[in-house]
């Protein structure tokens, strides 16, 4: 069992995973239905009309579309921008595109990794036959 202080409010709880206590979440929660009721029945509106209408925050909302639990449309897809290079964008944290880098990128420094893995090995083997020789 691991206590943590909650990153909301800071009281202790027992961890399971996430980072606030099962109080936050459900708060969290209920914000989260609140916004997602009002945008099914006001599905272009922004982000302050949104705040305005139902309380939650702006912060929590943005929070919402990073997360990928809402997709904006229109107005907010104005609020949320990626956060490598900048575009708009309507749910989660990074643009397609930027996605597609980050998974070019990591799958060449996998390979590269795997490659020098390989070598190392051949060292090895190489240098334990000379000593078995010599």
């Amino acid at each position: 069992m691991e206590f943590r202080n909650c990153r909301n409010c800071g009281r202790p709880f027992l961890y399971q995973g996430h980072g606030i206590c099962p109080a936050c979440q459900r708060e969290q929660e209920e914000d989260y239905e609140k916004v997602k009721a009002y945008l099914d029945q006001h599905p272009k509106s922004n982000l302050e009309e949104i705040h305005q209408a139902t309380g939650v925050a702006k912060e929590r909302i943005l929070d919402f579309l990073r997360q990928g639990r809402l997709e904006a449309v229109d107005g907010l897809a104005l609020e949320l921008q990626c956060e490598l290079c900048g575009r708009p964008i309507k749910s989660g944290r990074i643009c397609a595109e930027c996605t597609r880098k980050v998974a070019t990128a990591t799958k060449a420094l996998k390979a590269k990794e795997d490659a020098d893995k390989r070598d190392r090995v051949k060292m090895y083997i190489q240098e334990y036959l000379k000593e078995r020789r010599g």
